[in-house]
């Protein structure tokens, strides 16, 4: 009889320990997976250890899943961390190249204004050799001219009784200056045309200079123009007083210079890679002047020597030898 109330009460007792035991494994279960829900895996996986040690069902696997989320997580902020890196890296190469081309636009800019200053230092300068050398033609053609005529034009060089023929210089009534080869008063043959500041050669955009062939006053044959500073903007044929060409052209060898030199003479004309070339005219320091053709530097061919005062004296010259 006792033996049989002794199984009784151990079967109660087992019973009541298996109700205790379930409901805190479904305690932590429950617990674990609203952790785990949340993301907070490592608080979940606390949860699950503790149901393992009451043998609870579903905790290993519970625990294996919060490792992987653990792992995900891990793997997420690392890659936020190096997406960051990325970020500031990219950030900071950023800042260096705008700081870098910030240097570099300030030093544009400067250099900019620099090489615009340059150029109008270099016109001022031009502009006022120009008038240099309009002030030596005007006092040489204001000693005895050839011809003064009364719309203001003057002329000095060769004609036939009242009309220009042959080479001379030409102050027309605009400013503008022409020396060169004439028939029946017009310019015909080659010459040098130089227009009064503010103005340009016809037809030549920018050209203040032109070196050339003419026929009846207009451009005609080969020629060239050249703008303020000298440079060339075309050579090549002329028709009807206009290019036939592209226009404008680049040429570094070919400029339109004015020279000075030590003993106060000056040369004004064409030159190649630095040398006299082509046509020009050269002032000596007492206003006397010679036109005609240039070679390496020296006169070549016919020419005319326009004295301040005299005659005009016209022929072939190789250097300084001359020849009728």
């Amino acid at each position: 009889m006792k033996m049989k109330k002794s199984i009784v009460l151990f079967t109660i007792i087992i019973l009541s320990a298996n109700y205790v035991f379930g409901q805190d494994c479904n305690k932590l279960l429950k617990d674990g997976e609203e952790r785990y829900n949340t993301g907070k895996y490592e608080e979940a996986k606390q949860y699950f250890y503790k149901a393992l040690e009451f043998n609870c069902p579903e905790a290993k696997e519970w625990v294996m899943k919060c490792d992987d989320g653990i792992k995900k997580q891990v793997t997420a902020v690392k890659a936020a961390a190096a997406k960051a890196e990325t970020a500031k890296k990219e950030a900071e190469a950023a800042a260096i190249a705008a700081k870098t081309e910030t240097a570099a636009m300030v030093t544009a800019i400067h250099d900019a204004r620099a090489q615009a200053q340059a150029e109008i230092d270099a016109s001022e300068e031009a502009t006022n050799e120009r008038n240099e050398i309009r002030s030596m033609i005007h006092a040489n053609l204001d000693s005895n001219p050839t011809q003064s005529l009364d719309s203001g034009a003057k002329y000095k060089g060769e004609t036939t009784g009242n009309i220009r023929n042959g080479l001379g210089v030409y102050l027309l009534n605009n400013g503008n200056i022409y020396f060169g080869k004439f028939e029946n008063d017009n310019m015909n043959g080659q010459g040098i045309y130089i227009v009064e500041e503010g103005f340009q050669v016809r037809n030549c955009k920018y050209g203040v200079y032109y070196s050339g062939e003419f026929s009846d006053n207009n451009k005609s044959g080969t020629g060239y123009c050249y703008d303020a500073l000298g440079n060339l903007l075309y050579n090549g044929t002329f028709a009807d007083d206009k290019p036939t060409s592209e226009y404008p052209i680049e040429n570094e060898h070919y400029k339109f210079e004015i020279i000075s030199y030590n003993d106060n003479s000056r040369y004004v004309g064409s030159t190649m890679d630095g040398q006299r070339n082509g046509l020009g005219v050269y002032f000596w320091d007492d206003d006397d002047m010679w036109f005609g053709n240039w070679e390496n530097g020296q006169r070549n061919g016919y020419g005319i020597h326009i004295p301040l005062n005299g005659p005009v004296t016209t022929g072939t010259w190789h250097g300084d030898d001359y020849s009728e």
